[in-house]
């Protein structure tokens, strides 16, 4: 069993990101109550940009450990919808069944294929 399976790394995760938050919350009420010493000569400079980074940082990512904690690396599977498949030139088969590809592309307009599916090029340059 890994370390984020157990009860205590659970635990550790949530208690993690709710650390987290409070950074977040301590930046952004830091950032506040920098703005509101004087509202009108306030400037942003590269400090203010970084208190705002690090308080949308850490709450997006607090957020997300205690919600999620030790689910967080659960394996999911994808859905065969959106997997990615090789184009339709490269491949003999269908990935996806095994039977043939679609059939060649007529000669005419400009045409490209893409997963059995055709993609019509603009008539303008516009």
């Amino acid at each position: 069993m890994t370390w984020h399976r157990t009860r205590r790394g659970d635990l550790g995760l949530r208690a993690l990101g709710t650390g987290a938050c409070a950074l977040s919350c301590a930046s952004i009420g830091h950032l506040l109550r920098w703005h509101d010493a004087d509202p009108v000569h306030w400037s942003p400079g590269i400090a203010a940009w970084l208190l705002t980074a690090i308080g949308f940082l850490c709450a997006s990512g607090g957020s997300g450990l205690v919600l999620l904690g030790s689910h967080l690396f659960d394996e999911i599977v994808i859905s065969e919808r959106w997997r990615t498949r090789p184009l339709v030139e490269d491949a003999e088969a269908d990935p996806v069944d095994g039977g043939p590809t679609t059939p060649p592309l007529p000669d005419g307009p400009p045409e490209r294929a893409f997963a059995g599916r055709i993609l019509l090029t603009p008539p303008c340059s516009c």
